[in-house]
């Protein structure tokens, strides 16, 4: 197992707060040191954080309208080596590089008692751990949210994480640091 660092109970305190107040005060302090988040999930996964189980989702996200469609590929295909010739050849190189950019990589690592009462879920893609042109004002950042937000249930959650729907209300951000 890797080791976490001296801040590693830091992030473990998460799991115990039973007032949302209280939580989201404490997390705009925390820094999250990668190291640690990796420890928990491998403790999480060896039964190490009883009677916490353990639940990940990874997905790889991309806008369907960036992929090229089939006049776009015959026109990549006929147009041979050189310059591009046509618009819908110069369309299909746009779409092939901009799938790159923004596409999203997502990971969702999600701890649960077996009773289904208390939940936790860390989330985030490659743009909220980014060190360049990250949307939040303090840079690179994961997302939290728990059995303390009363609109949501493990079961929404977990649908809405599994469908790629992953916009809660009110989410905390958590500094990160690699």
């Amino acid at each position: 197992m890797r080791d976490p660092s001296p801040n590693f109970e830091n992030l473990l305190e998460i799991l115990n707060f039973r007032s949302k107040r209280d939580l989201s005060r404490y997390c705009k302090n925390l820094v999250v040191n990668h190291q640690d988040l990796v420890a928990l999930i491998l403790a999480a996964q060896h039964g190490e954080l009883a009677p916490y189980r353990y639940a990940n989702h990874f997905a790889k996200l991309t806008n369907k309208n960036l992929f090229p469609n089939d006049e776009e590929h015959q026109a990549v295909a006929e147009n041979g080596p050189g310059e591009f010739k046509t618009i819908a050849a110069r369309k299909f190189a746009r779409k092939i590089f901009q799938i790159y950019k923004e596409q999203r990589t997502f990971a969702a690592h999600f701890l649960y008692t077996p009773n289904h009462r208390y939940w936790h879920l860390f989330y985030f893609d490659n743009r909220d751990t980014s060190t360049t042109r990250n949307h939040w004002k303090h840079g690179p950042h994961i997302h939290y949210v728990s059995d303390l937000w009363p609109e949501l249930s493990l079961f929404r959650v977990w649908n809405q994480v599994e469908s790629g729907e992953i916009s809660f209300p009110n989410k905390l951000h958590i500094q990160y640091r690699k």
